[in-house]
């Protein structure tokens, strides 16, 4: 299956009662070894108990994970699926209570500031986004097969980012700036 392309379907013909269950056929996108089904195709309508919305980004979730909600890790899909970062954000929950929710990865973008516009460009106007940690793609995997998605991602960032300096700077010369990428606690 080709790398890093979105295999598209039409949901026009799924019922509401399809759509409220998740019970449809979804997109699908394998990226960088990560299965994705998309659930809410760019430009379609998203419903939930905080509104509604028209997505700027494909939404949906990452196949094999269970995200805080005891649901599927969800995944926002920006448009540049060559970049190997990957920011998650530490999502709030709603009304007085603001402790954390649940995770929201962000692909397909280069920087803090690009994944924190498209995850708020995904929410009505006023919505307010989480800490965000920036992992490489690597460090991201071992984070979903290790990590606890039951806390904050910010809580263990370090732990997976650390490891991973050395080869960072095998890969891009001793003198690469890993902070430019992704949060790691020098030592």
């Amino acid at each position: 299956e080709p790398r890093n392309q979105i295999e598209r379907y039409n949901q026009d013909n799924a019922s509401d009662a399809q759509l409220d269950a998740g019970n449809y056929k979804k997109e699908k996108l394998s990226w960088n070894g990560l299965k994705i089904s998309i659930e809410t195709p760019k430009g379609s309508t998203r419903r939930g108990k905080w509104g509604e919305t028209v997505m700027k980004s494909d939404y949906g979730y990452i196949r094999g994970t269970t995200g805080a909600d005891g649901d599927h890790v969800d995944c926002f899909i920006g448009d540049n699926l060559d970049s190997e970062i990957v920011f998650v954000v530490d999502q709030s929950k709603m009304g007085r209570n603001k402790s954390f929710d649940e995770h929201k990865v962000v692909i397909g973008c280069e920087s803090k500031q690009q994944a924190k516009d498209l995850y708020l460009s995904n929410f009505r106007s006023g919505w307010k986004c989480g800490k965000i940690s920036s992992f490489t793609l690597e460090q991201f995997k071992k984070w979903l097969d290790e990590g606890c998605q039951k806390t904050p991602a910010a809580k263990h960032v370090g732990k997976y980012s650390a490891e991973q300096v050395e080869a960072f700077r095998e890969k891009y010369g001793q003198q690469a700036t890993i902070a430019r990428y992704c949060y790691v606690p020098f030592r």
